[in-house]
């Protein structure tokens, strides 16, 4: 199968995933970390095709979202496409690495391509973005908006230091100013 035909298969099977899911994990998150990776990728001189597959399928395995399929469920779909099995070696390999309770910080010896999903996953985390689907997943879990704040220190002020890429963290900076900025007029409105 011709690589195009995959990636139009894979993203319809990755957007129906995701269709379950709250409005903080939805398919317009999995297209904003595709645009940022194949932004990152092509200043980085990754491989687009991996970087692309691995960026629609970064949330197939993670266990607070619906979307939660499996790694066996993506290797079973990936074998229908005809995909040679060292591509979907590296997709099974690359995917657990995309979240940040599994995986805060990657070694410089992981493939680039996993460094960049990685990255680009951490900055639709940042920002106004950011800022809004911590509130809507707070929200789809019944959390006040204290408890959604809080979420600010367990992780998304973390992000910006564990980015991986010199060109991720200069995409990156402006998103952070920004989440920091409301996170510092949040908690002098709230005392």
């Amino acid at each position: 199968m011709q690589k195009e035909a995959i990636l139009t298969a894979t993203e319809r099977f990755a957007c129906a995933a995701m269709a379950e899911n709250d409005a903080a994990h939805d398919a317009r998150h999995l297209y904003r970390v595709v645009d940022i990776a194949m932004q990152l990728a092509e200043k980085c001189g990754a491989d687009l095709f991996r970087t692309r597959m691995l960026a629609l399928l970064h949330e197939m395995d993670d266990d607070k979202l619906s979307s939660n399929l499996g790694l066996a469920a993506v290797e079973t779909f990936l074998k229908k496409q005809g995909l040679p099995q060292e591509e979907i070696s590296f997709l099974l390999l690359g995917i657990p690495y995309i979240s940040y309770r599994k995986h805060p910080k990657l070694s410089a010896d992981i493939p680039l391509e996993i460094r960049i999903v990685q990255d680009a996953d951490r900055i639709d985390a940042m920002g106004a973005v950011g800022i809004a689907r911590t509130f809507a997943y707070g929200g789809a879990k019944g959390r006040s908006l204290e408890e959604s704040l809080s979420h600010f220190d367990e992780k998304l002020l973390k992000l910006y230091d564990l980015l991986s890429t010199p060109e991720a963290k200069t995409l990156a900076k402006p998103r952070y100013d920004f989440i920091r900025s409301f996170y510092e007029q949040f908690q002098k409105e709230t005392k």
